[in-house]
């Protein structure tokens, strides 16, 4: 068996040599510390993040906002299934709109609610 300083050893445990496990343990060692100061790190960052989240619920600006939000995207999605319904089902000849002239009009009614949401926020 060969030493760190370069000569043998004959297996013994003098000052130089390392077993072929010491290795291995200390790896498992240190990979063990790793995982609990992950897991403490990560336990402290979701009760930072469950606290924050608790705040912004109490928010009213928040709130509102998701309010806004929440109707505006509720009345697109019943819009289209309307549209969809009495296209398909009743079999109503409703004029066809291609999407390259509808979203042009999706992005505008977007933009209009955030700037009517951002504008209500600070009055």
């Amino acid at each position: 068996m060969t030493t760190e300083s370069g000569g043998t050893g004959t297996g013994g445990t003098g000052s130089g040599e390392r077993r072929p496990g010491d290795a291995g343990a200390e790896f498992g060692r240190r990979a063990e510390e790793i995982g609990r100061e992950f897991g403490h790190r990560a336990e402290h960052l979701g009760a930072e993040a469950e606290a924050a989240g608790r705040r912004l619920a109490k928010d009213p600006a928040v709130t509102g906002f998701v309010d806004v939000w929440s109707r505006f995207w509720g009345v697109v999605l019943i819009a289209v299934g309307l549209w969809f319904f009495a296209d398909v089902t009743l079999e109503v000849d409703l004029p066809s709109i291609p999407w390259g002239d509808l979203w042009p009009v999706l992005l505008i009614a977007l933009g209009v609610t955030v700037v009517l949401s951002g504008m209500r926020r600070r009055a």
